[in-house]
């Protein structure tokens, strides 16, 4: 017989030899393993050494469900994490599954706010729900971002890209650096998943940028947001006071995601936020987490607007100096004949030195106020403190351009004179232009004059630098220019410091309204913390000037006494 076929001769003829030798086999195996046991235990010492334990009813129905429950999960994921456990009852059971069921969900829900931003823009349904079902894997394709496969079948291949507008790639993907096309809007209206989280902590999070504003005379709260380009409505206000909706349409692009919200109409709404009067367009959206977004268009119609926060650290002004809005003058349009470029020695600064001059040029070149130069010309920087005020960087041109530059002419208003009229009025303001000179641009000829050297590079100036020869008169002539083409009455400039005067407080107001639309229109920037606005008595240049009287400012008299 076939060795073989013998296991089956086993089963179907347990009387044949061969069965009888095999039971016969391990009949002395068993046996021997019998007898090299040490002794046999009793019963009861038999079931403690296997940790035999009583099981009542209660507790193998609770096993039998534990296993069935564990057995009927769908996920895969979550039944492993559970199998993983030593120790593990029903109520520990159900509790691990829902809370890592709950994680998976959420998992999904952030997966798929992704997937769902290009569901417009793919062509191909069964894709989108085939690549939501597999989840991401390591190979992406580089034009949609889903799983990787031939450029063919990609439902990116014909759209549009929502960030850059260029075609075949979607925008979460885009690499570009270029601003949306369309309308932004901040995150505080946009993704339906995550409006009730944010709705929840609004109030408490952005109540500082929070007003009241009434429309119609409903009082509604409305949400400042300096990230949105237009202002919105919750849709649901409009349909509560029956509000005229005009239909429109317009995608809204989420600032920090790809997702795209449709609006619902709008309402042109008189809208009064203390003593002042709007009409106001507002775009119509649900779930806002706010009655009211006002955004940069109703922003825009205002200088400034400032928040009071509770901060311990000093008013932090995020704009920097930006250029006027004017032509430039010629700073170097005098110069002598003999006038050649020089290029001055360097100097040896101290270590916290040149650390003040790292960051004063690196906060320049941030400003745009500097850049760097390929110029034949090289002046130094100082750095120079005083008793009562703090480190300034300065350029030291006496040795460069300066030699050079034929003095301009242009008069600095007299003192006296200048005061003595100021104090025929009764309400005065004063304005202080910042960084006075960095406002003025440069033209291109005079730029390669101003060049200097800092921390081993070269740069030159795109505004008037402080020190050079005819700054003064050139920076006066401006702001001069500037009152006599805008008609300003009762305006009075000695360099970087306006005051702006009348004798009746509602023409003093007229006044500086008129002021500072005129330095909108030319870009002038302030420096708000030193302004003063409305008062009867002022300092100006070294005089204390109140309703006809001029005497000296108290503070210059000081290191006298």
């Amino acid at each position: 017989m076939d060795r073989h076929l013998r296991p089956a001769v086993l089963m179907t003829d347990p009387s044949s030899p061969d069965a009888l030798k095999t039971w016969r086999h391990w009949k002395r195996t068993f046996d021997f393993f019998l007898e090299s046991l040490p002794s046999t235990p009793a019963p009861n010492k038999l079931a403690t050494l296997v940790n035999f334990v009583a099981v009542s009813a209660e507790v193998h129905k609770n096993e039998a469900i534990r296993d069935a429950f564990i057995s009927g999960l769908i996920s895969p994921q979550i039944r492993q994490r559970l199998l993983e456990k030593k120790k593990l009852n029903l109520e520990t059971a159900y509790e691990d599954a829902r809370t890592l069921d709950m994680a998976e969900k959420q998992s999904l829900s952030y997966r798929s706010d992704v997937i769902a931003a290009a569901v417009d823009e793919a062509p191909d349904e069964n894709f989108i729900d085939s690549t939501a079902a597999a989840g991401y894997t390591e190979e992406k394709c580089y034009f949609c971002g889903y799983k990787k496969h031939p450029r063919a079948k990609c439902p990116a291949r014909e759209a549009t890209c929502k960030k850059c507008g260029k075609l075949g790639h979607f925008a979460k993907v885009c690499k570009s650096t270029e601003k949306p096309r369309k309308t932004a809007m901040s995150l505080t209206s946009g993704n339906p998943k995550l409006t009730t989280v944010t709705s929840a902590s609004a109030i408490r999070s952005l109540k500082k940028a929070q007003i009241t504003v009434k429309i119609h005379g409903i009082k509604l709260n409305a949400l400042v947001d300096t990230g949105s380009s237009d202002s919105y409505m919750n849709l649901s206000i409009a349909k509560q006071y029956g509000w005229k909706v005009t239909p429109s349409s317009c995608d809204i692009n989420m600032a920090s995601t790809g997702l795209t919200k449709k609006t619902q109409g709008h309402c042109i709404v008189p809208l009064f936020y203390k003593d002042r009067h709007y009409t106001q367009k507002l775009s119509l959206l649900p779930d806002l987490c706010a009655d009211v977004i006002l955004g940069l268009d109703f922003l825009g119609k205002h200088s400034e607007v400032c928040f009071p926060w509770d901060g311990h650290q000093d008013p932090l002004n995020i704009l920097g100096v930006a250029a006027a809005n004017f032509e430039a003058p010629s700073l170097f349009e005098n110069l002598t004949e003999d006038c050649k470029p020089i290029i001055t020695k360097s100097r040896h600064h101290s270590l916290l030195d040149e650390r003040f001059i790292e960051y004063e040029v690196q906060k320049l070149l941030k400003e745009e106020i500097i850049e760097p130069s390929l110029s034949p010309w090289r002046a130094q920087v100082l750095v120079t403190s005083g008793e009562r005020h703090k480190k300034r960087l300065v350029i030291d041109y006496s040795q460069t351009i300066n030699k050079y530059t034929l003095l301009d002419a242009y008069p600095l208003p007299r003192l006296d004179k200048m005061v003595e009229t100021i104090s025929r009025y009764k309400y005065y303001s004063t304005f202080d232009l910042k960084s006075a000179y960095h406002q003025i641009p440069l033209k291109e000829s005079d730029k390669e004059y101003t060049a200097f050297e800092a921390c081993g590079n070269l740069y030159h100036f795109k505004r008037i630098p402080f020190g050079v020869t005819n700054g003064v008169a050139i920076f006066q002539r401006t702001i001069d220019n500037i009152i006599k083409q805008e008609g300003l009455p009762a305006c009075f400039a000695y360099l970087d410091n306006v005051t702006v005067c009348r004798d009746d407080l509602s023409e003093h107001d007229a006044n500086v309204k008129l002021f500072r639309a005129a330095a909108r229109r030319h870009g002038l920037t302030f420096n708000e913390e030193k302004n003063v606005l409305g008062v009867e008595l002022i300092d100006v240049t070294g005089y204390r000037i109140s309703k006809g009287e001029i005497r000296p400012d108290p503070a210059r008299l000081t290191p006298l006494r």
